[in-house]
């Protein structure tokens, strides 16, 4: 997995041209970068990332779109790691995002996110037209599902020794696959996932972070709670307070909620104890079996 334990900041004494939106020349040009060795490490890791797209900028040479996505692994705070007793690396990590939920972080528990866009007007509309003429056809969204699980079901079907458990999320569904543990980089990974309608912004960062994600809390906006503005790493004492405050009253915002609500388990139900535990894990954070609302 990528998740880097140390991030700085890094300069470089070049200097960009005059800014083409105000006229005003920009400082010094500044990168973060990441180590898992030191805060030393990063920083000059984020001089070494300074001086090159710095050098890009003043040229006038602008980084494409991938570089503000694929060029470096997410900045999250690592709240917990569990590890094999015979091995160094972390199986799964536990971390912070953007938004100040907490996210699961699995090396090999293969997780698959499965968007589910608003339904046009239209097909809205001609459901409801459908539905005064007496047919009983499942609403547009309804039937999105139904027809995401048939692919998955014929999966199922195909191998006897096929496992996943099925969730309903506020945006669509997330599989978590029992049977086998997957390699977030591997083209048969992103077949399945592909096959299986996976989000391919999902399937992208799983490949860049070299690990599945499920994120465990609701979505604070969905909650009615406001936007978190600090980010790690927290710049002072003064944010972490922040973040504390923050944290707080998302706690209670966000109690009524659940972040993902358990449908079935598809297949085989065997499950070894590491991939036992991350459902465990899993079930209880996102209040999987609840009856809440998602969020």
């Amino acid at each position: 997995m990528k998740i880097p334990k140390y991030w700085a900041k890094g300069e470089t004494d070049i200097l960009m041209q005059r800014s083409p939106a105000t006229g005003e020349h920009i400082g010094p040009f500044a990168c973060w970068g990441w180590s898992d060795i030191s805060l030393e490490d990063a920083k000059i890791h984020g001089e070494k990332r300074a001086a090159k797209f710095g050098k890009l900028f003043h040229d006038g040479n602008l980084p494409n779109g991938e570089y503000a996505y694929s060029d470096r692994p997410i900045r999250e705070e690592i709240l917990d790691e569990w590890f094999h007793q015979d091995k160094e690396a972390p199986y799964v990590a536990v971390t912070r995002n953007a938004y100040g939920c907490r996210v699961l972080n699995a090396a090999s528990a293969m997780f698959v996110d499965v968007d589910l866009p608003e339904p046009s007007l239209s097909k809205i509309l001609g459901h409801k037209i459908k539905t005064w003429l007496g047919k009983t056809d499942p609403p547009p969204h309804e039937q999105q599902e139904i027809d995401a699980l048939s692919i998955l079901r014929k999966l199922a079907k195909s191998d006897t020794s096929f496992g996943v458990r099925i969730y309903r999320t506020r945006a669509g569904l997330r599989y978590l696959l029992t049977h086998l543990h997957g390699d977030p980089v591997s083209d048969t990974t992103a077949q399945i996932m592909t096959y299986l309608g996976a989000d391919p912004l999902y399937m992208r960062l799983c490949k860049m972070q070299e690990c599945f994600r499920a994120r465990l809390n609701p979505k604070p906006y969905r909650c009615d709670m406001r936007r978190l503005k600090v980010r790690y790493p927290w710049q002072d004492g003064t944010a972490k307070e922040e973040l504390n405050v923050w944290l707080e009253e998302y706690a209670l915002k966000s109690e009524a909620f659940a972040t993902c609500k358990f449908i079935e388990h598809l297949g085989n139900t065997t499950m070894d104890s590491t991939i036992e535990r991350v459902v465990n894990f899993h079930d209880k954070e996102t209040r999987a079996t609840s009856r809440l609302s998602l969020a």
